[in-house]
């Protein structure tokens, strides 16, 4: 079980957990890292996220055998790629 290290209401502890990550991931420069590699056509997307919720499982303790989880973690993953122009395994900029 994630711990409420944030202070956010027990419903959305664990979805607070994976914004928090991705907000660490696109401080760092590593989701730019990924979006340069998909647009290379060097790795896909599928590639990057399973490690990624592999990470986020392990760090965070998230469970992400649960399918709400799957699908919160899927849909930040794309918006926080459409924030570099990625969409559809197209640059759009």
């Amino acid at each position: 079980m994630v711990y409420n290290i944030w202070k956010d209401p027990e419903e959305d502890m664990e979805r607070t957990a994976i914004d928090h990550y991705f907000d660490d991931l696109v401080g760092n420069g590593v989701m730019r890292d990924y979006h340069d590699l998909i647009i290379e056509g060097l790795i896909s997307q599928e590639a990057i996220k399973i490690p990624l919720m592999k990470e986020l499982q392990k760090s965070y303790d998230v469970d992400m055998n649960n399918v709400g989880n799957i699908n919160y973690f899927q849909q930040q993953f794309t918006e926080r790629m459409k924030q570099f122009g990625f969409n559809l395994g197209k640059d759009i900029r």
